[in-house]
């Protein structure tokens, strides 16, 4: 065998690896797209991000095709011959320029068109939101809290969840960011969106989700040595269930209350009131806010600090309830 058939060998073989790939990925094209290698799509926004993935891609592909294809021509128009000398090519300004100007003006469309995306569904924060969910992770999990009766957060009688994210089916969740210690990613596979939480700054990320699953959040920034375990589930039902579900836990957390109130209207202070003093404090407990310097630290803060800066938080707590139950009592039983 000559060394032309040998390369003319070489060369058909790489096009028909060529060929068998794309028609191999091709053949996995459905109904849904080709992201048959994408996890499936579950939120409103995940179509959007496919689109524009695809379409990178196949321009790359093509790109790709047309380098290969010109390669092997000119391999094979400049193989070796026996008699003929290499000559020196020293170059061509117009095909050069040509070749840039198609390079820049793809890159320019895939820019424009990717903040278009990007802008459509990052651009402004949703004002009124179905549901807000505040999810503050530290390492290596997830703090989750949902608003109790009273609307508000930092109230005590917020639903709180440790790696568990419930939301509804078809409606807009807006989740707020914050990280305790270092920077964590928020990120679902299937919403095909993430967001950093930052210490400090509070961040934001809202989907609607479209389909019935539970659904894993994994942190998408190295955090430390636990990265690899912080992981968390993303329960989506339907919104009847939904809201079932958050009744549930607001009775639990209603009791749970009444449980603390039980126990603080035992103790000396309150028992040394007079008769109706228990029957004030009892009514009214449930609108204390907790002391801002409690509210200030985490409980995983609180456990690092020394003991004597754990004693004077815990202090100035007692001493602010004392304080409302002493207001109640020479007010009336009125805040």
């Amino acid at each position: 065998m000559s060394r032309s058939q040998a390369n003319g060998g070489r060369l058909l073989l790489g096009t028909l690896l060529l060929v068998g790939t794309a028609t191999t990925l091709a053949a996995q094209t459905d109904s849904t797209g080709f992201n048959w290698w994408f996890p499936p799509q579950s939120s409103t926004s995940a179509a959007e991000i496919d689109a524009e993935i695809m379409l990178i891609f196949w321009i790359t592909a093509v790109a790709f095709l047309a380098v290969m294809l010109a390669l092997g021509g000119i391999v094979w128009r400049y193989r070796f011959r026996e008699g003929r000398a290499a000559s020196a090519v020293a170059g061509n300004a117009r095909l050069e320029l040509i070749w840039g100007g198609i390079l820049l003006a793809i890159l320019l469309f895939l820019a424009f068109n990717s903040q278009a995306v990007w802008g459509g569904l990052k651009g402004e924060k949703p004002k009124n939101p179905d549901l807000i969910v505040e999810v503050r992770p530290r390492q290596f999990q997830w703090d989750v809290r949902y608003a109790g009766r009273d609307k508000l957060f930092g109230t005590p009688d917020d639903i709180t969840a440790i790696n568990q994210i419930t939301v509804p089916l078809g409606k807009q969740v807006l989740v707020r960011l914050q990280a305790q210690d270092v920077i964590h990613s928020f990120f679902v596979p299937e919403f095909r969106m993430k967001q950093d939480a930052v210490p400090g700054m509070e961040t934001n990320f809202w989907f609607r989700a479209t389909r019935l699953a539970k659904l894993e959040v994994v942190c998408a920034e190295l955090c430390g040595l636990g990265h690899g375990v912080m992981r968390g589930i993303l329960t989506v039902m339907p919104p009847d269930s939904f809201d079932v579900w958050y009744q549930k836990k607001m009775e639990e957390k209603q009791k749970q209350q009444g449980g603390k109130i039980a126990g603080m209207l035992r103790s000396p202070f309150v028992l040394s009131l007079p008769n109706t003093g228990s029957a004030w404090v009892e009514s009214n407990l449930l609108l204390r806010q907790p002391s801002p310097l409690v509210l200030s630290l985490s409980k995983y803060e609180r456990r690092r600090l020394p003991q004597r800066w754990r004693k004077h938080h815990q202090a100035a707590q007692h001493q602010q309830e004392a304080n409302l139950a002493a207001t109640l009592f020479q007010n009336g039983g009125s805040l």
